[in-house]
C-alpha cells in the first residue's frame, strides 16, 4: 500500500477513512448496506433465482460429515455482496454485465465454481453500497424488476446470435 516511500496523500487518505468508519454514522450505514443486500438476496431467490452462496455449493465443498457453519444460510450473504448464478438459465455474466450497462445498472461479471473461462463466467457480483448511498432500503430491494427484465432481455439475444461469432455487444444500440 506506501511501499516506495512516506506517500503523505496515501497517509492522508487512510487516516480520512479511518476517521469516517469509526463514527456511529458509517455503523449504522453499513448495517444498512448489509440488510440491504440481504433483502436483495431473498428477492432473487424467491423469484426462482440461483445465487453462488446457495446449497449445491455448500455440498460441493464439504467433506462427507463435516459442518459448514461459516456459510450463510442456501441462498443468502452475509456481507454486501451477492454472487448470481447465471448458469441456470444459459447465460453468461459477460452478455448479463454489458445487458445491463446498456441500461445504467452496475454490476461485473465474476466467475464461479465450476467455470471454464474467465472471459465468460457463470455469474455477476451485485453490490448494495451505491444503492444505499442513494437512499434505497430493504422494499427497494424486494423490488427486482430491473435486473429480472435484464435477464428476460438476455434470452432472445442469445437465441439469435452465434456465441462464436457475435457478441451481445454489437446488437444493442450505440448510447452516446
Amino acid at each position: 500500500m506506501l511501499q516506495g516511500g512516506p506517500h503523505e496523500h496515501q497517509i492522508a487518505a487512510v487516516a480520512t477513512q479511518l476517521k469516517e468508519v469509526a463514527t456511529p454514522a458509517f455503523k449504522t450505514y453499513i448495517q444498512t448496506v448489509k440488510s440491504n443486500c440481504q433483502a436483495l438476496a431473498a428477492a432473487l431467490v424467491e423469484k426462482g433465482h440461483v445465487l453462488a452462496t446457495g446449497k449445491p455449493l455448500r455440498q460441493h465443498l464439504a467433506t462427507p460429515g463435516e459442518q459448514l457453519t461459516s456459510f450463510p444460510p442456501a441462498g443468502g450473504t452475509d456481507n454486501h455482496l451477492i454472487l448470481w448464478d447465471l448458469r441456470p438459465h444459459g447465460l453468461t455474466g459477460s452478455k448479463m454485465e454489458k445487458i445491463c450497462d446498456a441500461v445504467d445498472i452496475t454490476l461485473n461479471k465474476n466467475a464461479i465454481l465450476g467455470d471454464r473461462s474467465a472471459l465468460a463466467p457463470g455469474a455477476v457480483r451485485i453490490g448494495t453500497p451505491a444503492l444505499t448511498t442513494r437512499g434505497m432500503n430493504n422494499a427497494h430491494m424486494k423490488t427486482v424488476r430491473l435486473t429480472n427484465g435484464c435477464l428476460e432481455l438476455c434470452h432472445p439475444i442469445r437465441d439469435c446470435c452465434c456465441p462464436d461469432s457475435v457478441t451481445a455487444c454489437s446488437i444493442l444500440p450505440c448510447f452516446d
